[in-house]
């Protein structure tokens, strides 16, 4: 007979820094080209996301905020005739 302590899902949440992961989709290459170098409208956009986060208390000081940004692939090549 068991006491009903030991059920899946229901542990207690550790009070250590938790992982956040922001996925903000598919861009173009040139804003993430931007924002590797650390400037750019998506970097302001970043920004934001993670202000309105920790203000939110969704995330809090110690936490890490991990954002994920995909490029979008560039054109096919044409075929010149």
């Amino acid at each position: 007979m068991t006491d009903g302590t030991d059920t899946p899902g229901t542990e207690t949440p550790d009070s250590g820094p938790r992982t956040i992961v922001v996925d903000l989709g598919k861009r173009k290459r040139k804003q993430v080209k931007r924002l590797t170098r650390g400037d750019g409208p998506l970097m302001a956009e970043i920004q934001a996301t993670v202000a309105d986060l920790r203000s939110g208390g969704h995330a809090g000081a110690n936490d890490s905020v991990v954002v994920v940004v995909e490029k979008k692939p560039g054109r096919a090549p044409r075929l010149k005739w």
